[in-house]
């Protein structure tokens, strides 16, 4: 127990080092940054009160589509190392990840949808999986989802 609380607090500590060379070196994507992490709070306290198709609507951005100066790719990326942290709500969940990444690649101007689907593994277990697809390809995955769509938003 005091091994895994050790272990937390190192990663803190490591995570607001790597946080505050990061806002000089980078300050727009430490911007960028900071606001998905909002998001990431919001959806996840959201979901608990909320049904999921209504906070997918809260998170869809209600301004005009621009451009950004940091590509599709990074944001993903940048998403990825705040969700790996592992503190508080910040952990490595596809349908965070979708939600927030649906977001600000629909701010840059990309037309996208979250997909959720599932397969059944080969002991019969039930797996689910959330992505971005965009022009019925996925986008920003690592591997290509095998799972079979059961619901997308916007529908």
């Amino acid at each position: 127990m005091l091994n895994k609380v050790i272990t937390k607090v190192r990663a803190i500590n490591r995570l607001c080092g790597l946080a505050a060379g990061f806002v000089f070196k980078r300050p727009v994507e430490a911007w960028l940054l900071t606001r998905m992490a909002v998001w990431v709070v919001i959806i996840s306290g959201l979901i608990r009160i909320q049904p999921l198709p209504r906070v997918l609507s809260l998170a869809t951005p209600r301004s005009k589509p621009g451009r950004s100066k940091i590509s599709n790719q990074r944001m993903a990326e940048l998403l990825d190392l705040l969700l790996e942290t592992e503190i508080f709500v910040f952990t490595p969940t596809c349908w965070k990840r979708a939600a927030v990444l649906y977001r600000y690649v629909s701010m840059n101007g990309t037309q996208a949808q979250i997909v959720f689907g599932v397969r059944k593994e080969g002991d019969g277990v039930l797996n689910g999986h959330a992505w971005l697809e965009s022009s019925r390809q996925p986008i920003l995955e690592k591997d290509p989802p095998q799972y079979r769509a059961t619901y997308s938003f916007p529908s």
